[in-house]
């Protein structure tokens, strides 16, 4: 294995050191052949793609084989004589084509330009830093909650501290003496990443931010340049120095070192190193606690677009008018508690997007949103270029005794800056997945104890693998601006915000029953899941006997279980007609439901009951027999099918449908209180009277008894000698208290009053 790593780099080093000329490093030397590769491009630098190469003389042993794709190995799938399955590496940070090498232990062979990381797919293919020379880059983030120190007044404890110095603006330039296309400089937001992911999330678990060693041989000293804001020019603002550093002691800003800037302009200097002298790369030098690029028509709003005048003579550009768009805003609409993103706040215990009780790896557990720049910033100039995208990251941020660990574990997209627009909104988002949220542990906030170097109970104890989960999101303005000398000079302008929000991963609760994720693949989850009981308890372990979770299509629907509507969790029956339940309460239950057969009268597993068949006389709500009992109450409707209630029962033990009054309280069958209780298939009905309306007793002394006694028609009591002064819709007039006949007579005392409903006022 050594072997076939080293030979070809031993080879090339040697030919590259040395002038005389040498033996081959191959005994007896036998070259592969490459005729090309199957797939020769991919968005973006980020790698992953399964490609062939085909050729011949590759030899039969994926281990004796390397691949190079430019400067980074790939990873060897398989091997045959005539093709080579790999998945490709990352890519340079530039991307563009790479060369490929195969070398095998008898040779190598390299094919130049054979794959190309595409960096124009959000640009319409075309490459805006094509023939570039210098890159410069300004960032804002003063309208950010941990970028600059701007108070903003949607979001609580906004403004109380700063990543990024006073007015969260931080700025790089790299000139090259020659053309070095980028896309992005390293340095750009919190965790610097150069990571181009186009449409589409990339996760990495060994992720490393760094340019190529080296780059400063590459780079030239052009002189300081700045950028000026016409609104603001030529006003004054004084600084005292000491305090722009946020020194927490009063007395440090006692010294009283002042220094009067001009508000409308921004210069970048070129940083010192002691050694060198110069580092080559710029910044801004900007300690005022104020927006620069503020548009004085609206005051304090950072989120409107500003004019700005670039100088960079240097580069070869003496002045150029652009208009940067208004700080990207960014609202989180799934997954946070709130709005804003940028308050240590927690996500959502359970990231379900669409809140049907299921967080699956395919939704988007996170989704933020922006308004994206309307209009042309290039102010109608031809010769300048113009595009804005959006970069996105989720990143994991590791501390060690000494301090950051790094960028173990991070995810991240780029997405046009109009990305699913939404017109009635006017708004454009990019959603996190979950299959990306659910490989970041959850972070360890531990940071008690103190640090063994400093002493600072800040640091914390680093013994707890202490870590934090960053959420970053930029707009990336490019502009592309034509030189004096017909070179091209790149200026890219940067908003965005961040977030570190506290969560925790649900996996990582050791709960199979609470932890949102379908654990058995059976379409269930958690509490939905019929494997899980007690309030949570249990384990998810696969299909059981229900038919909303056996994996099978019971109603034939081409819907199986989860996906059926009719199953609202497992333990449901995807088919109402095989489920035990009278589904649409008419009194009948599966197989004696007529919604359960078809027009020839079989009877179908797959219907549902859903009061959906032609009506009966044994399912249509109406007494038809006149025997006080209807539909699937009477005892002559053995079935929903059948058509003939049957009238009163001839069974001489059928007391209560006999039509009699046989206990002689006034009450016959259904209307019988004993009978109500007993149904209409009791064989008594002289069971002593439970009640004040079934006793033979006039209770209230009104003249009316049980069921004479209107008090019997809305209660079980007779407790009321009339209904004269109470709430009642509508009162008898012989029960109303009032001689309404004017013969002397009340109520019951009137011989027109048979019972209490009667009318005392006789036609």
């Amino acid at each position: 294995m050594r072997f076939a790593i080293l030979a070809p780099m031993v080879a090339l080093a040697l030919v590259g050191c040395t002038t005389e000329p040498l033996e081959d490093y191959y005994a007896n030397r036998v070259d592969p052949s490459i005729a090309g590769l199957s797939v020769q491009s991919e968005e973006g630098n980020i790698g992953g793609k399964t490609t062939e190469i085909q050729g011949s003389g590759f030899g039969d042993s994926a281990s004796g084989v390397v691949v190079l794709l430019g400067h980074h190995n790939a990873e060897v799938v398989d091997v045959t004589d005539t093709a080579i399955t790999i998945v490709t590496p990352p890519g340079p940070i530039t991307g563009g084509p790479v060369s490929l090498l195969v070398a095998t232990p008898t040779g190598y062979a390299q094919l130049d330009d054979a794959y190309t990381y595409d960096r124009t797919v959000l640009t319409g293919g075309s490459d805006p830093f094509d023939g570039q020379t210098a890159y410069i880059l300004a960032q804002n983030l003063w309208a950010s909650c941990y970028g600059g120190l701007w108070d903003n007044p949607d979001v609580s404890d906004c403004g109380t501290f700063a990543w990024f110095g006073e007015a969260g603006i931080t700025g790089d330039a790299e000139f090259f003496n020659f053309s070095y296309p980028r896309v992005q400089a390293p340095v750009m937001g919190f965790v610097t990443g150069n990571d181009m992911s186009p449409n589409q999330w990339h996760f990495s678990d060994d992720y490393v931010s760094a340019f190529p060693s080296g780059i400063d041989d590459l780079r030239y000293r052009v002189g300081d340049f700045k950028l000026r804001n016409p609104d603001y020019e030529g006003s004054s603002i004084e600084v005292d120095l000491a305090c722009a550093t946020r020194a927490t002691d009063p007395a440090a800003c006692a010294d009283d070192d002042v220094k009067a800037y001009d508000k409308g302009v921004l210069n970048f200097c070129e940083g010192q190193d002691r050694e060198t002298g110069g580092t080559y790369s710029y910044t801004a030098d900007w300690p005022v606690r104020a927006d620069f690029f503020a548009n004085k028509n609206n005051g304090a709003d950072p989120f409107t677009p500003v004019d700005i005048v670039l100088e960079a003579p240097g580069a070869g550009i003496a002045a150029e008018e652009l208009v940067l768009p208004g700080a990207i805003q960014i609202t989180g609409t799934d997954g946070f508690d709130e709005p804003s993103i940028w308050a240590l706040s927690p996500l959502n215990a359970c990231l379900d997007q669409d809140d049907d009780g299921q967080a699956f790896l395919d939704e988007e557990g996170m989704v933020l949103a922006w308004e994206p720049v309307a209009g042309d910033v290039t102010l109608g100039n031809p010769q300048v270029e113009a595009h804005s995208y959006v970069m996105a990251s989720v990143s994991m941020l590791h501390f060690g005794w000494f301090g950051g660990e790094g960028w173990k574990l991070r995810s991240s997209i780029m997405v046009p800056d109009d990305n699913n627009f939404d017109a009635a909104t006017g708004l454009a988002s990019v959603g996190i997945p979950n299959w990306v949220l659910y490989q970041f542990p959850t972070p360890n906030l531990n940071w008690s104890g103190t640090s063994p170097v400093t002493q600072s109970g800040f640091l914390g104890n680093w013994s707890s693998d202490a870590a934090y989960m960053f959420i970053e999101i930029y707009r990336v303005t490019d502009f592309n601006i034509p030189t004096e000398d017909g070179k091209r000079v790149v200026f890219s302008y940067v908003t965005g915000d961040m977030g570190i929000p506290s969560w925790t991963n649900p996996i990582a609760k050791g709960e199979d029953c609470a932890d949102c994720v379908d654990g058995d693949g059976d379409g269930w989850v958690d509490a939905l899941d019929p494997d899980c009981a007690n309030d949570g308890a249990g384990e998810e372990i696969g299909f059981s006997d229900f038919t909303c979770n056996d994996g099978i299509d019971n109603n034939s629907d081409g819907l199986a279980d989860a996906e059926d509507p009719l199953c609202a969790k497992g333990s449901d029956g995807e088919t109402t007609c095989t489920d035990g339940v009278d589904n649409d309460a008419d009194g009948w239950t599966d197989a004696l439901d007529p919604d359960c057969y078809d027009t020839e009268g079989v009877f179908q597993t797959g219907y549902n009951e859903d009061s959906a068949a032609p009506l009966t006389a044994c399912t249509d709500g109406v007494d038809n027999d006149g025997d006080g009992w209807l539909d699937s109450e009477d005892p002559g409707c053995v079935s929903g099918l059948s058509d003939d209630e049957g009238g009163y029962a001839t069974d001489p033990l059928l007391v209560c449908n006999d039509g009699l009054d046989n206990d002689a309280d006034g009450m016959i069958d259904a209307m019988d209180p004993f009978c109500f209780v007993n149904g209409p298939l009791a064989t008594s009905e002289t069971k002593a009277p439970t009640s004040q309306c079934a006793d033979g007793v006039d209770n209230d002394g009104d003249g009316y008894m049980d069921s004479d006694d209107p008090d019997c028609d809305v209660g079980i009591r007779e407790g009321n000698a009339s209904w004269e002064g109470l709430d009642y819709p509508v009162i008898p007039t012989c029960y109303d208290g009032i001689d309404n006949d004017s013969d002397g007579n009340i109520d019951s005392a009137d011989a027109d009053c048979v019972n209490g409903f009667g009318d005392e006022d006789p036609l």
